[in-house]
């Protein structure tokens, strides 16, 4: 569906509005769960998650992080764990695809 400016597509809350309308219906009506049914469903989030520190790397943890404890048991702080949290999301998404570059 395109915007009132002509530009690109509007995002719906619930899945995409675009040119697959009758997948969009399908999908919505379908009596299994899709990512997005599994997305609303998992709303209630750990505000220490949200943020993004939280660190279960070690068996220590996992640590949470507040302003009154402003570091892990390992020393890490809200940065360290934050950036270590996302590096592990990236190794294992692209870990995903070795695969693709094996073909």
């Amino acid at each position: 569906m395109k915007g009132k400016s002509g530009g690109g597509y509007i995002m719906s809350d619930k899945i995409c509005s675009s040119a697959d309308k009758v997948l969009e219906v399908f999908l919505e009506n379908a009596p299994m769960d899709t990512s997005h049914h599994r997305m609303v469903k998992q709303q209630n989030k750990c505000g220490y998650g949200l943020q993004g520190v939280c660190c279960r790397l070690c068996s220590n943890g996992p640590c949470r992080l507040s302003p009154a404890k402003p570091k892990g048991v390992c020393g890490a702080d809200a940065d360290t764990i934050a950036c270590r949290n996302f590096l592990r999301q990236v190794a294992a998404g692209s870990g995903c695809y070795t695969h693709v570059v094996e073909n």
